[in-house]
């Protein structure tokens, strides 16, 4: 399907029950990484090291400096996704789903999304927190849509 306007996203998807929801691109690389950190430079953004405001690095540097705590912050319109570049095998971006409160703010969140998986040549899901293995919604760069899951 295309992607899922106002309405046509489950209730409970972007619900607030004091939980994040997740964004997953799983089986990843570190290539895939690099993508993932040029999507988020096409929109404002925020790098931290250790809490401390940073240049943001490439992501094989951010994966060879295990030494303290790497966070990154994406300003979509008024959602703010953030990653904490847990592992390489699995892209994971996190978002308190109570943010989503318009069309528009649906829209940019969706929008990244494809933008992501665009990149990265690999489908990427927007999930409960934590539950890469239910995902509500997926979208499938390779035949360009989305399965949303009732």
């Amino acid at each position: 399907m295309p992607r899922p306007k106002w309405g046509e996203v489950p209730g409970h998807v972007w619900a607030s029950n004091k939980t994040l929801r997740d964004i997953y691109v799983l089986g990843t690389t570190l290539a895939d990484w690099e993508e993932c950190v040029q999507a988020c430079r096409a929109y404002p953004c925020r790098y931290a090291f250790d809490r401390q405001p940073a240049t943001l690095p490439s992501a094989a540097e951010i994966f060879a400096d295990r030494s303290g705590y790497h966070s990154l912050h994406v300003q979509l319109g008024r959602v703010v996704v953030f990653t904490c570049f847990f592992v390489e095998e699995e892209i994971e971006l996190s978002f308190a789903p109570e943010q989503i409160k318009t069309a528009e703010d649906q829209e940019w969140l969706l929008e990244f999304v494809e933008l992501l998986a665009t990149r990265v040549r690999r489908p990427a899901m927007i999930t409960q927190e934590d539950r890469s293995d239910e995902p509500d919604l997926t979208y499938d760069p390779a035949a360009g849509a989305w399965l949303v899951r009732r």
